[in-house]
């Protein structure tokens, strides 16, 4: 039994040579994850595994014939483009360059196919084509694409930016309005960071944020400033978190920016329009007391007077207390009224057409020939004051109260006005109106603007707020200084009516 079980365990006898050979291709070629075959230089099949004939569905009849042309006229029913299949196998054939590429089938299926030449002694004897099944593969590849390809027009679809970044800062995605924001197109964005897109102290603070949100992964929101594409500075709000890997760790950031400028702005402007309110009230509340108070005065006056109509002189003492009344009423009058034309001054008027300056300077001097004649107070003004579109109410007070500001104040012996039109900058249309006066007085010109600052002679200083309120509500600026008497120069641009009629600044 002993020596039976060594007899049977004896090892096998060693091959030798081309049997050897023969054995090593043989292994290789069936252990090999990819189907094989191997072709000579005259078109004999030399070798094939079993899974090169199992991908290709090639019949035991076809594969004995050992002829590659049979086999190409096989496979070529299977493809979808069998012409360029066949012209890339004969480009191939006798050429020492390797191939790499796909070949598609009708079925749907997808090889990946790999070729290089057989090379023996140097010579060039054949070639090796190597397949892989990738139609899995491939099928996912596309459903990835199809995938982006979705979330991209998403994204696109969504007014807000959004962008992603990786956990270096670097750009990986972003949607169209983000590439409006910066001004740059999507393909230079990828790749870049922060530094690249933004000036750096703006860049500094983006990066700041990202790295805390890195190290504490939550929602982030904050306010902060961006450089939009045209060069100006938006009140923006971010929204951040955290995105991961299929492994749960931290993989990078998707941010959504929200542009708060517009509600910065409005916000800003109630709270100037409150303190305004604030004080209309202290100083309507104010200056009204006085005429009222005189008149009430002045009603128990009367009251006593009319008790004594008997006595001399009474009947001109009345005649004296009402003229008081008037007076006072009159005042009151012309209080509301200029806080009505100071609320009317600023806001957006329904009424837009040519105004020719000019026209408009001669009606309010018309109005104001009288005082001006007793005076002798003397206007010059450009041949040409040019001509914009807008409501000629607002032009008419916008000149109307600069030339009355300059009749209450200029007490030169020759008082004189210059208007000037100093041309168009830029779409702005630039006025200067000057007097020949004392000037204004240095600690009036910071509010000079403002409502209910008072000068010298306590006026309540409604006209130049309203002039003010004119000129911005046409995207202009104005300012006063001293320049040989006092100088108001300002700029006024045209409003053009949109689609629902209202005027707007152009």
């Amino acid at each position: 039994m002993e020596n039976s079980r060594q007899d049977n365990m004896r090892p096998a006898e060693p091959l030798h040579g081309s049997e050897f050979s023969e054995a090593v291709l043989g292994a290789v070629l069936e252990s090999s994850g990819t189907g094989i075959l191997v072709v000579d230089s005259s078109g004999g099949v030399m070798a094939t595994n079993a899974l090169f004939r199992e991908m290709w569905r090639i019949p035991p009849a076809v594969m004995e014939t050992s002829d590659d042309a049979a086999l190409l006229e096989f496979v070529c029913d299977q493809l979808v483009e069998p012409e360029a299949f066949l012209r890339k196998v004969r480009e191939l054939y006798g050429s020492a360059a390797k191939s790499h590429d796909h070949i598609f089938f009708k079925d749907g299926r997808v090889f990946e196919r790999i070729s290089a030449p057989l090379i023996i002694e140097g010579e060039i004897r054949g070639r090796v084509w190597s397949f892989l099944d990738v139609s899995e593969r491939v099928s996912m590849e596309a459903e990835v694409r199809e995938s982006l390809a979705f979330l991209q027009q998403l994204l696109d679809s969504i007014p807000n930016p959004v962008f992603y970044k990786n956990a270096e800062g670097v750009y990986t995605g972003c949607n169209r309005a983000f590439e409006d924001y910066l001004g740059i197109p999507r393909q230079r964005i990828l790749g870049s960071t922060v530094y690249d897109v933004a000036p750096r102290e703006l860049a500094e603070r983006y990066a700041e944020m990202d790295w805390r949100l890195l190290d504490d992964p939550a929602v982030q929101v904050y306010e902060a400033q961006v450089r939009y594409s045209d060069g100006t500075l938006h009140d923006v709000i971010f929204n951040k978190a955290v995105f991961r890997d299929h492994e749960g760790k931290v993989a990078g950031i998707v941010g959504v920016m929200q542009d708060i400028t517009e509600r910065r702005r409005m916000e800003r402007d109630l709270q100037s329009a409150n303190r305004e309110l604030d004080a209309y009230a202290s100083a309507v509340s104010h200056d009204l007391r006085n005429p009222i108070a005189v008149m009430a005065s002045a009603s128990a006056t009367l009251e006593t007077l009319l008790r004594r109509l008997h006595e001399p002189m009474v009947e001109e003492r009345i005649r004296e207390v009402a003229e008081i009344v008037k007076s006072s009423a009159a005042s009151a009058e012309a209080l509301v009224e200029g806080l009505l034309d100071l609320a009317r001054a600023g806001q957006v008027s329904q009424r837009v057409e040519l105004v020719e300056v000019q026209e408009v300077l001669e009606r309010v001097l018309a109005e104001r020939e009288e005082e001006m004649r007793r005076r002798g107070f003397r206007v010059r003004w450009d041949q040409d004051l040019g001509r914009l579109r807008a409501d000629p109410t607002q032009i008419y007070q916008l000149f109307g109260n600069l030339v009355g500001n300059s009749l209450r104040h200029n007490q030169s012996p020759f008082p004189e006005l210059w208007v000037e039109y100093l041309g168009e900058r830029e779409g702005e249309r630039v006025y200067r109106v000057k007097d020949n006066g004392p000037g204004i007085p240095e600690e009036l010109l910071p509010d000079l603007f403002e409502p209910f600052s008072k000068g010298s002679r306590g006026d309540t200083g409604i006209g130049l707020a309203i002039a003010k309120k004119v000129v911005e509500a046409y995207g202009g600026t104005i300012r006063a200084f001293n320049d040989g008497g006092a100088c108001f120069e300002f700029t006024l641009r045209d409003a053009d009516p949109p689609a629902d009629g209202r005027a707007v600044p152009g």
